[in-house]
């Protein structure tokens, strides 16, 4: 059992969306970073 199976529900949702702004920051940032 790990961390993320000891989680609810709402901490789950608060961790997946924290993990995909954070990606989409970073492409936004790499793609500014090309132009």
């Amino acid at each position: 059992m790990t961390w993320y199976d000891a989680l609810g529900e709402k901490e789950r949702l608060q961790v997946f969306i924290a993990l995909e702004s954070e990606e989409k920051h970073k492409q936004v940032a790499f793609a500014t970073s090309l132009s």
